[in-house]
């Protein structure tokens, strides 16, 4: 399997965790010195950022992954990609729209995440 297919795999995989609240299961794809950051300066480590989406009544509907680009450099690999969520939240039907770079660390055979910069853009549904 390519690394580009393997990445979207996993991916998969971190998102399905993500979507159904696994949190044990989605704590095991980030590495130990996982950074997240987004637009608005704000920065969590793995344990802040564990605890903040736990904490959140977002329930996902469903969600889809469009890779833009991936690049391997052996020991670590870097996709961009644009993920999109769709569920409620505050009793309201929302999308999410996230750009996201993310680097990809080898650890003994397994791909886990070492930091996510992601460009968020939330869309209220419409009713009709």
């Amino acid at each position: 399997m390519n690394n580009d297919k393997l990445i979207q795999n996993v991916l998969e995989q971190y998102y399905s965790c993500f979507c159904s609240r696994r949190w044990s299961d989605f704590e095991q794809f980030l590495d130990d010195a996982f950074i997240y950051c987004t637009d608005n300066c704000i920065t969590q480590r793995k344990r802040e950022f564990i605890d903040h989406l736990r904490r959140h009544d977002w329930l996902s509907a469903s969600f889809s992954i469009k890779m833009i680009s991936v690049f391997d450099f052996t020991e670590a690999i870097t996709a961009v990609y644009e993920v999109i969520f769709k569920g409620t939240s505050n009793n309201e039907k929302m999308s999410v729209k996230a750009l996201e770079t993310t680097v990809f660390l080898n650890d003994a055979g397994a791909w886990r995440i070492l930091t996510c910069h992601s460009s968020n853009t939330v869309t209220k549904e419409v009713s009709e």
